[in-house]
């Protein structure tokens, strides 16, 4: 609910502090949750059998990478997940994940968020976005019953990742149940290893200007109505094991913005390079790893599928 985010803040000279060491693990998984673009839906269609779980094969010759699309945030009825996801986690020496939020420094990730997050000179959100865009953030706070002096010296992509945060709490998404945090629980007896740093993902948020931040605000607010419908369509995607599909099916808001693209580059297909050569790395080892990564990784022209079907390496869907 917006309460349980709101009542985690206070002001302080103008600025925001996340004040528990809960919350913040929670603010770290909620952000992964905007951060991969991933929409999931609380339907109980979740548990639905398919021949195809959004599960791959990765081998070389003396390792074997299972790479699972994951779904950042659900509710209890989506599991138990397909067998074969299981056993693929049961057959691994390591798991892997994008950023392992059990073992993040609450302390550190509250700084890192501030330092890119926050205004340093003393200006406001209203000085950086237009007169029309700030009229359509105060109407959504207004709607929701939420104070102005919050948001005045956050940046806009803090913004619309608080707003994220906020309305999917309202819909009542849970990332504790997510698939990455349901397989970092089961890891206690397996090493975990991560992809990137928590440094590395808000600077990928933080790195555009104001121009492009507001695109995304204004993407972000303008499609607020659309989540029940697109969370449906996706849900179905993933239980289907489409990982083009559902790849295609985030595009949509990229062409209907197209100062998006370069926000979209950055938050998939570049980081997909870096991913890739990591796993790489695995598949050069004697080693089974399973690498937990955001759906929208998977698919696509740069998604991971495509970057690691090359010689030597053999990849396949894994089948029920």
């Amino acid at each position: 609910m917006v309460i349980k985010l709101i009542g985690n803040m206070s002001i302080m000279d103008g600025m925001p502090l996340f004040k528990r060491e809960g919350f913040m693990k929670y603010y770290i998984r909620q952000s992964l949750l905007f951060l991969f673009l991933l929409l999931v839906t609380a339907s109980g269609a979740f548990a639905a059998s398919s021949d195809k779980p959004f599960l791959w094969r990765v081998s070389s010759e003396n390792a074997t990478v299972y790479l699972l699309g994951s779904l950042h945030a659900a509710t209890i009825d989506m599991y138990p997940l397909p067998k074969p996801l299981y056993k693929a986690f049961d057959e691994s020496d390591y798991v892997v994940v994008e950023i392992d939020v059990n073992r993040t420094d609450p302390q550190t990730q509250l700084a890192i968020t501030q330092k890119y997050g926050i205004y340093g000179d003393g200006s406001t959100i209203d000085q950086h976005i237009s007169e029309k865009t700030w009229q359509k953030l105060g109407a959504y706070l207004k709607q929701r019953q939420l104070p102005e002096q919050i948001f005045q010296s956050m940046k806009p992509w803090l913004v619309n990742l608080t707003i994220t945060i906020s309305e999917f709490t309202r819909l009542g998404y849970d990332t504790a149940l997510g698939i990455d945090q349901h397989f970092l629980d089961r890891a206690k007896a397996k090493p975990v290893l991560e992809l990137e740093t928590f440094e590395q993902q808000i600077k990928v948020l933080s790195s555009a200007g104001d121009k492009q931040q507001e695109t995304d605000l204004v993407v972000t607010l303008d499609n607020l109505h659309d989540m029940a419908e697109t969370m449906t369509v996706m849900r179905k995607l993933w239980q289907q094991g489409e990982a083009d599909g559902l790849y295609e099916a985030m595009r949509l808001d990229s062409e209907k913005y197209p100062g998006y693209q370069k926000q979209w580059e950055a938050l998939l297909d570049k980081r997909n390079i870096e991913m890739a050569k990591k796993i790489k790395s695995y598949l050069r080892s004697n080693n089974t790893y399973f690498v937990i990564v955001g759906a929208l990784h998977i698919g696509g022209k740069n998604g991971l599928i495509n970057l690691l079907d090359e010689k030597p390496y053999t990849i396949e869907q894994v089948l029920n």
